[in-house]
């Protein structure tokens, strides 16, 4: 039967994390350590939330000459891109003003 392991977060007074991973029989072992810096996360999820905002957002406008719902999935691009850029949160509400004003000129 193959060992389970276990893995504990440990952060130390400078700020990094450090993970522990112990077998089920409470042994550590030292290989195993990883030390995890909290800016290295930040530009991971950054990267990764980039990556994912600006695939949506390409969809989206690709979607303006193809089939497709464009005017939902773009501002649905800008708002994943708001999460971590200001000019996308900008663009965004300016979207919205433009939107509201429309609405209210319709009536």
């Amino acid at each position: 039967m193959p060992d389970s392991y276990v893995i504990r977060w440990i952060k130390d007074s400078k700020g990094s994390v450090r993970a522990k991973f112990d077998r089920n029989k409470g042994t550590k072992f030292s290989s195993a350590m990883k030390i995890l810096d909290y800016k290295n996360i930040k530009t991971i999820k950054r990267i990764i939330i980039t990556v994912i905002g600006f695939t949506v957002l390409i969809f989206g406008l690709a979607m303006i000459v193809l089939p497709g719902p464009a005017i939902i999935v773009i501002p649905l691009g800008l708002a994943i891109l708001a999460s971590e850029f200001l000019w996308a949160r900008r663009l965004l509400k300016r979207i919205k003003n433009t939107l509201r004003r429309q609405k209210e000129e319709d009536k």
